[in-house]
């Protein structure tokens, strides 16, 4: 948990439903991870007020993240749109000695989450997750910054800085992360290969209802590579399949990735293509993605569960020895 989130106090959750116009008995903790994420019922109406602070996203990047998920909405993309508060605003805000509290409101999708192991794991739900980023990545093409609003980030944060102190875990992780991040960087940006992402569109992060895709949690998003989502899917799809359940093996993780990867390139290839050259830089993001979580979560998991630190210990090795975590089969795209 992020330190600003222990100062959101009963106080403060009292104000953010004054806001809402909702009683404090409406309004109950939901989830998050990165913010704070309740749930609302409005005029009986179920809502999600997400909470999170100036700090770890700005007014401005907040207000970019808004304009996008509602062009989306508008392009009949299924997202979850935000809402405005009485007040007629999508952003409200909470000062306080430590910062400012930023509400948004979003609508709450239909269905709920499907994960491995579940009957509706299957090729159908991967063509449908590989129709939406599509979806997506058209609108992006297409889509411009109204005038005089603010943009999204570009580049990502390297997941920390080193010292002295570092162990040595942590100091292979930066510069593994280092060194694929330089190598994306020098991947020409084109109109047609890059834009506006999700960046974070895995399983945790969209519900299913009648075997349709809602996606929400638009916090990460910001100028990518279209491909980058593609990898993203892809991860999750095969490491994380059950959460709690990662795979910790090569075997497994490509079995899983190559059965998902057809049926998610059938989804997305209904609504554009990605070019083949794109398609070979794809396990260069997936490691990427792959060094970047161990560092997150090299401290919870490295003193966790034996199978917690038993798959922390099966990726640093591999990351250490420049071993992928899966041979995909990109010859048939």
């Amino acid at each position: 948990m992020n330190s600003w989130q222990k100062q959101f106090t009963l106080e403060h959750l009292a104000a953010a439903a004054a806001c809402y116009g909702i009683a404090e008995h409406d309004i109950s903790k939901f989830g998050g991870f990165e913010n704070l994420v309740y749930a609302m019922k409005d005029n009986g109406r179920d809502t999600i007020l997400r909470v999170t602070h100036d700090s770890h996203r700005t007014e401005r990047q907040l207000q970019a993240e808004l304009n996008f998920v509602a062009y989306l909405a508008e392009h009949n993309v299924n997202v979850c749109k935000p809402l405005p508060s009485p007040g007629g605003r999508l952003l409200e805000r909470i000062p306080y000695e430590g910062g400012t509290f930023l509400l948004t409101a979003f609508e709450k999708a239909p269905g709920g989450h499907i994960h491995g192991g579940q009957s509706e794991w299957n090729d159908s739900l991967f063509q449908e997750w590989g129709r939406i980023t599509g979806l997506m990545h058209e609108c992006a093409v297409n889509y411009s910054v109204p005038a005089g609003e603010p943009d999204r980030i570009t580049e990502d944060e390297l997941p920390y800085q080193p010292t002295d102190a570092s162990s040595p875990e942590e100091q292979l992780l930066y510069q593994a992360f280092k060194k694929r991040e330089e190598q994306i960087l020098r991947l020409p940006r084109e109109k047609d290969s890059y834009g506006l992402c999700h960046r974070d569109l895995h399983h945790g992060n969209f519900y299913v209802h009648n075997g349709v895709i809602f996606a929400f949690d638009f916090d990460d998003c910001g100028h990518d590579y279209f491909v980058q989502d593609v990898a993203m899917a892809v991860y999750y799809a095969s490491t994380f399949s059950q959460w709690s359940k990662p795979a910790a093996s090569r075997e497994e993780t490509t079995e899983r990735a190559n059965r998902f990867l057809v049926g998610f390139m059938e989804g997305y290839n209904g609504i554009r293509h990605i070019d083949s050259y794109w398609m070979k830089q794809l396990p260069l993001f997936i490691e990427k993605r792959r060094i970047d979580l161990c560092a997150i979560l090299l401290e919870e998991w490295g003193s966790g569960t034996q199978e917690q630190r038993h798959w922390l210990r099966w990726n640093i090795d591999g990351i250490a020895d420049e071993q992928p975590c899966m041979d995909l089969e990109l010859g048939l795209f």
